[in-house]
């Protein structure tokens, strides 16, 4: 009895630790409060919403309001969302030369998350 008690201590330890790992190592979303919280710490100007287009809603955060740079877009990968770029949106070097698009892929982040594409 004591060896399954302890067989099952390792296990829900090491599940533990898998979930801490795991969980640290993707983040899937962060609310648009926060993301916004976090550029306006930097001084960013920044805007998040949401574009319609061929029957799917977008959601997209842009960074640096000067239309006249060129815009510089980036896409997440799968799985994952925009959020996982948001150090671009809020570097002041690249902020100097582009405005910085994030977008959600559809499916991912806000844009109709679970309906992936």
């Amino acid at each position: 009895m004591r060896k399954l008690v302890k067989r099952l201590g390792i296990a829900v330890g090491l599940l533990g630790f898998m979930a801490v790992a795991f969980s640290s190592c993707f983040q899937f979303r962060m609310t648009d409060e926060r993301q916004m919280s976090k550029l306006n710490k930097q001084g960013v100007q920044a805007e998040l919403g949401f574009k319609t287009g061929l029957g799917r809603k977008i959601h997209y955060t842009l960074a640096g309001r000067d239309s006249s740079k060129p815009l510089l877009v980036i896409v997440h990968g799968s799985p994952g969302s925009s959020s996982n770029f948001l150090q671009f949106a809020q570097n002041s070097q690249l902020l100097t030369s582009y405005q910085v698009l994030l977008l959600d892929r559809p499916g991912f982040g806000y844009s109709e998350f679970g309906k992936a594409e």
